[in-house]
């Protein structure tokens, strides 16, 4: 990243170039200032370039306006830190540029003068990527990485949430792209009360988005379609204490009780349930196969597979329920497989699933927000943290997270449980 220590470093080995060259002719004179004759709504004045040679000049915008006190004579300090760094920047290679110019015209043995300056220097001032094509560019190298960084489902969030901003474009103002240095805390703050009061998102959902833009920013640096990223320092708050939603005990025994005429449902039910006896996470489920089943010296089956989220690997012992359903759709002792993609059990697209289980839930009289794909995930979590003899080491390995911090999310629901229990029969008068 080019800082304007660098740039400053720059102009001394220019200025001793056309000193070289011709040592006894004028020099063009550069002088930046604020033209406070021309001032918008908002008070700012347009940053000024003056280039002054042979007692001839010409003045030129930057494309940057400030306030008087923005300015702070001809120092800008701006209450963003990052707007700070990126305009001094800005003027810094433009004064760095306009030497060059004057260095390349005397070697050339070109007419110099300070229009032939302003002349070049437009000519070659480059041409960047607006946000969405830089997006694009972003998502096609995102693309390479499928399978090695991270899987399709997050690939296809990430094209999701392009196509996001581009319909808050539209319905804000009426355009499908903005400039890339357009893409700052103001127009961000703007999208953020979109996504809350259009689209019923929470702060945590906004922060998987905002990183994903944040991400896309930082690509454009390493590209140097600018010098900054203008959301480094943007932050969402988090919701935190956020009430995880799992099944009862109570609930899960009246899933497995519960019978139906609809093929569909029924193997629905039993691949939730194998979720709410394994922690498996739907994508792994569903990728779930012959060869991520072991059997041990002891006689007993084991669930060995690495997470697509995070490839950290999970392991979970085959409950015998769990076997149950295992042996009912392809005997594991026969190698009787036939579900597709070599899978071991039916698992429907994610979407159809999940209606199926809101069927489910009116049929058995569960709570409906409490019948998804992920919500089985969160049973198998809750119901296991419920047992006082049970380590958090022991369920983050079998959760397949990679931290006991992850894991811990769950005491905020299990902990009342195990209190209650703990403390059963307790009686002050008792203690010595």
């Amino acid at each position: 990243m080019i800082t304007e220590t660098k740039i400053q470093s720059f102009l001394p080995s220019i200025s001793n170039d056309i000193k070289k060259i011709s040592p006894s002719r004028a020099k063009a004179r550069i002088l930046l200032f604020l033209s406070t004759k021309k001032m918008n709504r908002k008070d700012k004045s347009p940053v000024v370039c003056r280039i002054t040679l042979a007692g001839k000049r010409v003045e030129l915008s930057t494309g940057i306006s400030l306030t008087r006190k923005e300015w702070d004579s001809g120092r800008i300090n701006m209450e963003n830190k990052a707007d700070t760094e990126s305009y001094r920047t800005q003027l810094g290679l433009m004064k760095t540029r306009i030497l060059q110019i004057e260095t390349d015209l005397v070697l050339q043995g070109k007419g110099l003068s300070s229009n032939a300056i302003k002349k070049q220097l437009f000519s070659a001032v480059p041409v960047f990527p607006s946000f969405m094509e830089c997006f694009s560019k972003f998502l096609e190298r995102q693309e390479s990485l499928i399978d090695i960084d991270f899987g399709q489902r997050t690939y296809n969030s990430k094209v999701a949430h392009c196509k996001l901003f581009r319909d808050f474009l539209k319905i804000k103002y009426q355009r499908l792209d903005i400039e890339i240095t357009d893409m700052r805390e103001k127009i961000v703050d703007e999208f953020y009360v979109y996504c809350k009061t259009t689209k019923k998102f929470s702060n945590n959902y906004f922060c998987k988005i905002l990183f994903l833009y944040k991400s896309v920013l930082n690509y454009a640096v390493t590209q140097e379609y600018i010098h900054t990223n203008f959301l480094a320092g943007y932050k969402v708050k988090k919701d935190k204490n956020k009430e995880i939603k799992s099944l009862s005990i109570n609930e899960v025994k009246i899933l497995q009780e519960k019978n139906f005429a609809s093929v569909p449902l029924q193997k629905t039910k039993d691949c939730f349930l194998f979720q709410c006896y394994t922690g498996l996470a739907y994508v792994d489920l569903y990728n779930l196969k012959r060869e991520h089943i072991h059997l041990d010296t002891g006689g007993k089956y084991w669930i060995l597979i690495n997470r697509q989220k995070s490839s950290i690997k999970a392991t979970i012992p085959i409950l015998p329920e769990a076997m149950e359903i295992l042996n009912r759709y392809s005997n594991i002792n026969d190698l009787d497989i036939e579900v597709k993609n070599n899978g071991v059990l039916p698992v429907y697209s994610n979407q159809i699933m999940n209606r199926f289980l809101k069927e489910i839930a009116l049929l058995t009289g569960i709570d409906a927000k409490l019948m998804s794909t992920h919500t089985a995930r969160k049973t198998f979590g809750t119901s296991i943290l419920n047992q006082s003899t049970i380590s958090i080491e022991t369920v983050a390995a079998m959760l397949g997270h990679s931290k006991t911090s992850t894991t811990q999310k769950y005491y905020a629901k299990v902990q009342q449980h195990k209190i209650a229990r703990e403390m059963e029969g307790f009686n002050y008068l008792k203690l010595d």
